[in-house]
């Protein structure tokens, strides 16, 4: 081979190699849209949260042009829920030493409290999948229960039994069923209450702590989290209680989030003066974890985002992770802190 035709070789082996980088660049970040600096939320994106910017803790909304605040009024209002259909949000209302359940409109209007002389407890309401109804735990003729009340026909109930604590409150995705933890004695159990039946049934018998259970999107399963047999972790099982296996040994904060594929799990795991966010893959059983502070993940309805609460410094703020990325940015940057978000389905 000459010179010349070894040096056309050469020229056509190098620009051979840079297309095929070029295509396996672009096959890996494929549908990567990293979130920037300046365009908080991805388009159509609103977001929940509460804040105490006016001195006293009151919900707000985030969407790209900004935020809102939904209840500048002079009471505390709190843990801030979507309705399914993304319409209407339920919250809780501190007036007068007591909690109220009230509901308003995906805009703040249209106000309303649906259960003012109940004592509500410190934990997110759970609407029922055709937003009709809405439990939440209460404090009813001095005992710590499960109270449903109906979002338009103004009538109450309260589910039999008696709980020195009760939360992680969550409604089935398509049953009538609610799932929710409690404590008798000195262990957590988990406990499933049918709403047609007026019936509890225990879905875990052991001592110890069972808590946080989480549906899966299809309704199949439930996650939650034990410390049995001294293996702290996250455990799986039907939806009757039958079959829990531990599906990864960890300690856990905070309750468990679904990703809407039903494929992931992001919950907190805690560290030394911090807590990581976490996301674990059920297929592959593989974790990644971020090296800063994380809690309350939320995903986004597609699922390529998580919005989170993360203290950096003196104060906690809201951030948000692009998964397909990798990249994250900071959403609120006021001085009084921003807690507990939640995504608009």
């Amino acid at each position: 081979m000459n010179m010349f035709r070894w040096r056309a070789y050469m020229l056509l082996r190098i620009n051979l190699l840079q297309w095929i980088l070029l295509i396996i660049l672009v096959v890996l970040t494929a549908g990567c849209q990293p979130v920037v600096e300046g365009q908080a939320l991805p388009a159509g994106a609103e977001i929940t949260f509460i804040s105490w910017r006016n001195k006293n803790i009151e919900i707000y909304k985030m969407n790209p042009a900004g935020s809102q605040n939904l209840t500048l009024t002079p009471h505390h209002e709190s843990y801030p829920v979507w309705s399914p259909d993304g319409s209407q949000l339920a919250f809780l209302v501190a007036e007068n030493g007591q909690q109220h359940l009230a509901v308003m409109d995906a805009d703040g209007s249209n106000k309303r409290l649906l259960a003012e002389n109940i004592l509500a407890l410190d934990e997110a309401p759970a609407w029922a999948p055709d937003a009709q109804m809405i439990a939440f735990a209460c404090v009813a003729e001095q005992r710590s229960s499960l109270c449903l009340v109906s979002v338009t026909r103004g009538w109450m109930q309260i589910m039999p039994g008696e709980w020195a604590s009760l939360g992680s409150i969550q409604w089935a995705p398509f049953d009538p069923i609610i799932l929710f933890h409690a404590m008798a004695g000195t262990s957590q159990d988990i406990f499933a209450y049918t709403t047609y039946t007026d019936s509890v049934r225990n879905l875990t018998y052991r001592e110890g702590q069972d808590l946080s259970p989480a549906w899966s999107p299809d309704g199949r399963k439930i996650a939650f989290y034990s410390n049995r047999n001294d293996h702290p972790g996250l455990y799986l099982m039907d939806i009757d209680g039958t079959y829990p296996y531990l599906l990864l040994e960890s300690n856990i904060q905070n309750a468990f989030r679904w990703s809407p594929d039903g494929k992931h799990i992001a919950f907190s795991q805690p560290a030394v003066g911090k807590n990581y966010l976490c996301v674990f893959q059920i297929e592959g059983q593989s974790l990644r974890c971020t090296q800063k502070d994380g809690t309350h993940p939320a995903w986004s309805p597609d699922g390529q985002f998580l919005v989170y609460e993360s203290r950096r410094g003196s104060h906690s703020h809201l951030y948000l992770t692009d998964l397909s990325c990798n990249e994250t940015l900071r959403l609120t940057k006021d001085s009084a802190g921003s807690f507990a978000p939640g995504w608009r389905p």
